[in-house]
């Protein structure tokens, strides 16, 4: 199935001449399980994105001092100047940092993907503990069409890209990130989910593929299936 999505995309990417994405993937040891950041397993509700970049900003000290990295990133204040007159779709400020503390497992609003779906069938497959007859793998594609566009009311996700210095998980893993952001009219980081549930045809496009886990011992069997 998968293979013939990818096909697909690159038929697509061939007779386009807008920009289309290539697929970001996810895997989730239980099938049951929803696309959710660590800051949402944290808190449920809408997480203010100002409150949540002073929060980070207080221990960058404490996290330089024991890491031995030093990180240059705006003042609470610049930040928060730059939140009203910007948005997440060409600048993402601190983003070096927040990518350090999401993978030394600081409650971070980034969701993490793959550029490759076997890392995310291994991170699928890898977690025995989870309770489940089915583990799933996302297909996420945020350009499909020609752009993006959306309503400030509404949840939108931005998606950031490999280049940036970090622990060497995040080269190892092919990793990229997506933010999940809410005008409310305070910004605020929600669960990707809400923007999937409004997602306007041609953007923000997700498959999930649910593979047995009797599939874990049989590797021929699962790239058939991929």
């Amino acid at each position: 199935m998968l293979e013939k999505l990818i096909e697909q995309n690159q038929q697509k990417k061939t007779e386009s001449v807008h920009h289309i994405s290539e697929f970001l993937y996810r895997g989730q040891a239980n099938s049951e399980w929803g696309l959710q950041t660590t800051l949402d397993r944290y808190c449920s509700d809408p997480y203010s994105v100002k409150e949540y970049y002073k929060s980070i900003s207080i221990v960058k000290s404490e996290i330089e001092t024991f890491s031995g990295q030093k990180w240059e990133i705006p003042t609470p204040w610049d930040y928060n100047e730059w939140l009203n007159k910007n948005d997440f779709l060409t600048e993402f400020p601190a983003y070096e940092y927040m990518v350090y503390l999401r993978h030394h497992g600081f409650p971070s609003p980034l969701l993490d993907w793959s550029r490759s779906p076997y890392i995310a069938a291994f991170f699928a497959f890898n977690d025995l503990l989870a309770a489940s007859d089915k583990v799933s793998i996302f297909v996420y594609q945020e350009y499909a069409h020609a752009g993006k566009t959306w309503c400030s009311s509404d949840p939108h996700i931005f998606t950031r890209g490999p280049l940036v210095t970090s622990h060497k998980r995040h080269f190892l893993q092919k990793a990229e990130y997506s933010v999940c952001v809410i005008n409310t009219p305070e910004q605020l980081y929600t669960d990707h989910g809400k923007a999937f549930s409004c997602s306007i045809p041609g953007q923000d496009v997700l498959f999930k593929l649910e593979i047995p886990t009797s599939e874990r011992i049989n590797p021929t069997t699962l790239l058939v299936v991929l």
